[in-house]
């Protein structure tokens, strides 16, 4: 279910990912430890002692930085080999408390790993072998990607595709998939993609200096209303001419709503005018992001709901499987999670929105009430030592784990949820010319 928050809506999706828990459980046995320091930057907010420890849990501070750096090495690895080594590269992933960049290849290359190896000096990577390449893989998801609506009219309804992260192959869920329907799709798309069956489900209905009283600049993880609906305030940005961006989910606001810092759902807040939402990204096989122009400033909220801590952003990167990320809800608050998948695509079948949405990542946490309804196009981003990189936007937690929230207990009907997915930053930003404040 998407997490803008309707007043009136309420209704749950019961969707089913059962093939996801396995993934879970493998990733969440290796998240055990890590180690670094954070270096705070001048803008933010450094009174956060030891209380980020109670925040997320089993997550110390350390083992987020240590595993934000590991997520910067792993980026790094994906940049230089995947277009030198096209023919034996797989893609890359963090185990070992999501600190050991682990890089994958179709065979062992001792002089290729040397090649890797020598390219990332500050990091000691492991090299291990799967079947397909990152190339195949890519192909595969681009023909079921002009694919998925023909096979919804011959009965086929194609849910979530993306890599596995486990095979390095595409990943093609099919719901209420017949043995018959699953082989003729991998016979459809050759050997570098493995079809699942799924059971059936409904399609999702879009819910709807503190973050409650905050003023320009704008900083992420803001509650943030049109007056009818709920959202929170993304990635503050900017583009060349230098006029600034908050980066929210699509599914929250229309182009030309006036949006305010409050929830009218509560309801809550001061009411402050941000800004526009002055374009919104509705294109099939595209991302579910919008822009609301607004004077912002380089900080998201940290913390809980009701806190008035900050940490300011330090660029952007690309999500990696096994890693340690953080959402920073208005409803909320701060939860970190681990990465299951990255870079899916969710049809209409799964979203209901008319369209597929894709760069979509798959993570958990250890609480049930991690993401919910209302934290929707808030900022998903990994701590290192150079402070927090923007990774993405929250915008849909998975019904098959939900419950009822009981933060903000006042609302009867918002849904909660330790299982969802978030949209990259880096391929939104590039559709509209755009650099992380």
């Amino acid at each position: 279910m998407f997490g803008r928050y309707r007043i009136w809506s309420g209704g749950a999706l019961e969707m089913r990912r059962s093939a996801v828990v396995l993934l879970c459980s493998m990733v969440a046995a290796a998240v055990l430890g890590g180690t670094g320091p954070l270096a705070q930057s001048a803008n933010a907010d450094n009174s956060r002692p030891d209380a980020l420890e109670e925040r997320v849990g089993e997550f110390s501070l350390s083992q987020l930085v240590a595993s934000g750096d590991a997520q910067r090495a792993a980026n790094a690895v994906e940049e230089f080999a995947s277009q030198r080594y096209v023919d034996l590269y797989s893609g890359v992933s963090l185990t070992n408390g999501a600190t050991q960049v682990v890089v994958w290849l179709t065979e062992r290359d001792p002089q290729i790993e040397a090649e890797i190896q020598g390219a990332i000096p500050a990091a000691e990577l492991e090299f291990e072998v799967r079947e397909s390449t990152q190339a195949s893989q890519l192909s595969a998801h681009q023909k079921i990607l002009e694919a998925v609506d023909a096979l919804n009219q011959i009965g086929i309804v194609v849910g979530e595709f993306g890599p596995d992260p486990v095979t390095g192959k595409e990943r093609v869920t099919v719901l209420g998939g017949t043995d018959a329907q699953l082989a003729q799709v991998e016979e459809m798309f050759g050997p570098a993609l493995t079809a699942v069956s799924v059971p059936e489900t409904t399609r999702a209905t879009p819910d709807a200096a503190s973050r409650h009283v905050d003023a320009p600049s704008w900083n992420a993880g803001d509650f943030i209303s049109n007056g009818s609906e709920d959202c929170t305030s993304g990635i503050p940005t900017h583009n060349a001419a230098g006029q600034q961006f908050l980066v929210t989910a699509a599914h929250c606001f229309t182009v030309g709503s006036s949006v305010f810092n409050k929830s009218a759902s509560i309801p809550l807040g001061a009411g402050g005018y941000l800004g526009t939402v002055v374009a919104r990204d509705l294109r099939n096989n595209a991302f579910d992001a919008e822009l609301v122009s607004a004077p912002s400033s380089n900080l998201t909220f940290t913390g809980g709901t009701s806190t008035t801590t900050k940490a300011a952003f330090g660029g952007a990167g690309a999500p990696v499987v096994g890693a340690l990320v953080c959402s920073s809800g208005a409803f909320e608050g701060e939860r970190c999670l681990t990465i299951i998948s990255v870079n899916s695509c969710l049809s209409n079948s799964i979203t209901g929105l008319g369209r597929t949405v894709c760069a979509e990542n798959y993570y958990y946490g250890s609480l049930d009430q991690s993401i919910g309804q209302g934290d929707s196009g808030g900022p998903v981003y990994a701590y290192g030592s150079g402070g927090v990189r923007a990774m993405g936007l929250h915008n849909l937690h998975d019904p098959h784990y939900e419950v009822r929230c009981t933060n903000w207990s006042p609302q009867t009907h918002r849904t909660c949820s330790g299982h969802g997915w978030f949209v990259s930053i880096g391929p939104v930003m590039g559709t509209w010319g755009l650099a992380v404040n």
